[in-house]
């Protein structure tokens, strides 16, 4: 072919036609050097011909010439303003070179082209699909949607689908995303960004075990550190610790050596091997302080004292929550974790000293409030303590734990039906709580469940009593049976079965709570005296 066109220019020099063909045959045959003069030749003959200069402009692009096919490129939106794909491959040219705002104009005016064609020639898979595109680049995911779809229902390939998933993706249609990430994957199992885009469809949706299941598919194929990492976060959030530790060290293991999220993923490293019951593993993985940046030093020694205090060294516990407080002594939460092991260590009112300082630190924080009143109340300053749950819920409403502990309050003074009110607020607000404090003991419904049962017992409603104490009695079940290494649903098992009058089956879920975490010891005989001064008679 490229003799016979080579043949035509020389017997016609003037057709501008068989240069271009004569350049494009060059083209697939790699020979860029010739195609691009073939192309020079025929924009020579007709320089007003758009669809010539872009095929020079292409030409020059393929020999790294960038300037030059960008010129070729406004020059040819010159002769024709609708030049969708001059246009885009000037946005393209643009953003490369860092000129965002002249690369957007351009994709706004090639979207503008495009449906202008799209108009005449509905039925091109091919613009459609690039007027999507680019209006996903341009953030406007509906038009993406609406473009993707058409390109979809005229060519239902793996880019056309994958283009209409990310764009469901990022109109929060996590549904539909999923869905369409299943198709490209039946067309294309190993395409990488699909597997990720049905990861996080999954992981949106709040389908742990679908989105685990495809993480893990994603990592079969491309096991970069930040997919482990994504994994392992899923596995803690479900409560399998163990895996969580594993697909952390993956990550650890997997990422480079200048990685600024090595410290962030040590602590979480040793916090899955903590849940795990492996405390002595966790401080040795936890391993030397992080660069310093007040936000992770602060997590990292918080970490450590934690896990010195699971693992029973109080003493080395104590030093390093002072270092905390002394490194960060304007940081409302170095005095929170202070006072809660000062609480647990039994020194309440040095507790009461610290959590002051982290409300007077930070006055909106609630938890702080909420915290301060469950100190105060344990010290019998039930008129304090019952302001400074009240203080903790007007900063947030959702604070079930400020709800419960002014149901506690109403039953030491033989409130019931107050009691009763306040447990059923705390109740309502576990959603919103848990949205804030992801527990996956459920905690908070755990324990609003209790103070149900308790209301309900000193109230004379023997069967409410009973069903909302057997509620909680399941779901503390079900806890420890997913997570039976992990020291908070064992104990909240025990508690449970304590609040519920069974002592002696209470003990050996305490017990192995302890086993696990040190710190349990005290939080065992904060609970008994809860449950002597709340629970009904008999």
């Amino acid at each position: 072919m490229i003799a016979a066109y080579s043949e035509a220019t020389k017997l016609d020099p003037g057709l501008h036609s068989d240069y271009s063909t004569l350049g494009i045959a060059y083209q697939r045959l790699g020979n860029s050097d010739q195609a691009v003069a073939a192309f020079e030749a025929a924009v020579a003959l007709q320089p007003c011909n758009a669809n010539t200069r872009d095929l020079l402009a292409g030409a020059y692009e393929a020999q790294g010439r960038v300037d030059d096919a960008l010129a070729q490129y406004q020059t040819s939106v010159e002769y024709d303003p609708d030049d969708f794909s001059a246009w885009n491959a000037i946005g393209i040219i643009l953003e490369a070179q860092g000129r965002s705002e002249e690369a957007r104009a351009a994709y706004e005016k090639a979207a503008a082209g495009a449906r202008v064609w799209l108009e005449k020639s509905p039925n091109d898979a091919g613009v459609a699909y690039m007027l999507g595109a680019i209006l996903y680049l341009l953030e406007d995911y509906e038009g993406a949607r609406e473009a993707a779809q058409q390109a979809v229902s005229l060519s239902p390939d793996a880019a056309s689908h994958h283009l209409l998933a990310g764009a469901l993706l990022s109109l929060g249609d996590y549904a539909a995303a999923a869905a369409e990430f299943e198709e490209v994957l039946e067309l294309e199992p190993q395409q990488a960004s699909s597997l990720l885009g049905r990861a996080m469809s999954y992981e949106n949706l709040g389908h742990t075990n679908e989105a685990i299941a495809a993480y893990r598919a994603l990592i079969a194929v491309d096991p970069a550190y930040y997919n482990q990492l994504a994994l392992a976060r899923l596995y803690e959030a479900k409560g399998e610790f163990g895996a969580a530790a594993d697909s952390y060290e993956a990550a650890l293991a997997g990422a480079p050596a200048d990685n600024p999220d090595d410290g962030t993923m040590r602590i979480a490293l040793a916090g899955a091997l903590s849940k795990a019951c492996r405390p002595e593993e966790a401080i040795a993985k936890l391993g030397p302080p992080p660069a310093e940046d007040p936000t992770i030093t602060l997590q990292y020694r918080a970490t450590l004292a934690a896990l010195q205090e699971a693992d029973g060294d109080t003493v080395a516990a104590a030093a390093t929550y002072a270092e905390l407080v002394q490194a960060y002594p304007d940081l409302a939460p170095a005095h929170y974790l202070l006072a809660w092991f000062d609480y647990r260590e039994g020194r309440l009112k040095e507790a009461e000293a610290s959590m002051r300082q982290a409300t007077e630190l930070a006055p909106a924080w609630a938890f702080a409030w909420s915290g301060l009143g469950q100190i105060l109340d344990v010290q019998g300053q039930l008129d304090e303590a019952e302001e400074a749950y009240q203080t903790a819920l007007e900063a947030m409403p959702d604070d079930s734990s400020a709800w419960l502990g002014l149901a506690a309050i109403a039953l030491q003074r033989d409130d019931a039906q107050a009691a009763l009110e306040f447990a059923q607020q705390a109740l309502g607000h576990e959603p919103g709580y848990s949205a804030v404090l992801p527990d996956p003991t459920n905690g908070m419904l755990v324990s609003s469940h209790v103070y149900l049962g308790w209301a309900y017992g000193h109230l004379g409603e023997v069967e409410e009593a009973d069903r909302h104490l057997a509620e909680a009695l399941r779901l503390a079940q079900s806890a420890a049976a997913a997570m039976p290494d992990y020291s908070r649903a064992t104990h909240q098992l025990g508690v449970v079965l304590l609040a519920a009058g069974r002592t002696d089956e209470a003990e050996p879920y305490l017990d192995a709570a302890i086993r696990c975490d040190a710190s349990m010891a005290a939080a065992r005989t904060r609970a008994a005296e809860r449950v002597r001064l709340l629970a009904p008679a008999g």
